[in-house]
């Protein structure tokens, strides 16, 4: 993944939650995302700061454009 950094992706949680976000680090347990916008089903909400996910609650990214 870490050819990926400053890539943006829509990420897609095991538990269903998704939403998109600039990769900026990554590690063996944890991805950290900014600029991210949480997907919901009436349009998209911005998070405030920096999110950081733990890789084995990642189902797939999709390239994000």
């Amino acid at each position: 993944m870490r050819a990926a950094l400053r890539a943006r992706f829509l990420v897609f949680l095991r538990d269903g939650g998704s939403f998109s976000g600039l990769l900026v680090d990554v590690d063996d347990r944890t991805a950290m995302f900014t600029d991210v916008k949480l997907v919901q089903a009436h349009g998209t909400l911005p998070a405030d700061g920096t999110v950081f996910v733990d890789r084995a609650r990642i189902a797939y990214l999709q390239d994000g454009g």
